[in-house]
């Protein structure tokens, strides 16, 4: 089901000053953090955005910008980047434009639609087909509940981003194509399976409207990869890119 608010008006923008503190960068950088670690409720009273102005000096302000994932991509939040400089440079140059934005709620409307289409039908006979079993998965049910997350940041020595830049252009392939193999090759040893399910994000923006629209439309394109020691690694990257372009024109359902 759909809920379409009709009601819509315009949010307040909150002015938060810390101009008047020797670390007003700090600390702006310290609330910033604090808003984003505050839970959102999920409830029609409720936005499910927030936009702020921080002061950190009288010639420099910050833009703060939160939203829930339901209702905004990472993609999205460049378009908004992308409105607020088109909008500032227009008074900035005094050229009074006129800006017409697509929404958002017609690609709603249309996404709802393709669920009774015959293309939905073909994708969802084209999936029943590709994955008739889900593979084990390698965590257990401790670990995939637990709220515990933790990011963590390694830095390539420039030698080996450079194999790794040539090893794209050796093969014709994307680094995100690239690092899937190479994460369904680790899995798919140190767990003994052969075949390896991953969730790859993918925008799925693929009309000039569509990637002009603040929203959600970001996804995960399940990919099954079926690793064979015996197979070299060129022809393995060649056959999952093969395998991944079949699943990518399938992303719709």
């Amino acid at each position: 089901r759909i809920h379409i608010d009709d009601d819509i008006q315009s949010c307040s923008v909150e002015e938060v000053d810390f101009s008047s503190s020797r670390t007003a960068c700090e600390q702006a950088f310290a609330w910033s953090q604090k808003q984003f670690n505050e839970p959102m409720s999920i409830e029609k009273s409720k936005l499910l955005f927030k936009f702020s102005l921080l002061k950190v000096s009288d010639l420099e302000y910050w833009i703060f910008c939160k939203s829930h994932h339901l209702i905004c991509d990472g993609f999205g939040f460049t378009i908004v980047a992308s409105y607020i400089a088109d909008a500032y440079r227009d008074i900035t140059s005094n050229s009074n434009a006129s800006f017409s934005y697509p929404q958002y709620i017609t690609e709603v409307i249309n996404s709802s639609a393709f669920y009774s289409s015959q293309a939905y039908q073909r994708e969802l006979n084209y999936w029943k087909e590709r994955i008739k079993t889900i593979p084990p998965g390698f965590f257990g049910p401790s670990a995939r509940h637990s709220s515990y997350r933790k990011k963590l940041s390694i830095k390539l020595e420039p030698a080996l981003q450079q194999q790794i830049a040539e090893m794209q252009i050796r093969n014709k392939c994307s680094l995100q194509l690239l690092t899937t193999a190479l994460v369904s090759i680790y899995f798919a040893k140190a767990y003994r399976q052969p075949e390896v399910l991953l969730g790859v994000l993918i925008h799925k923006r693929r009309t000039k409207s569509q990637k002009n629209i603040v929203g959600t439309f970001s996804g995960i394109l399940p990919c099954l990869i079926t690793n064979n020691p015996e197979e070299r690694f060129d022809v393995f990257l060649s056959n999952l890119k093969q395998t991944y372009l079949s699943d990518y024109r399938n992303q719709n359902l």
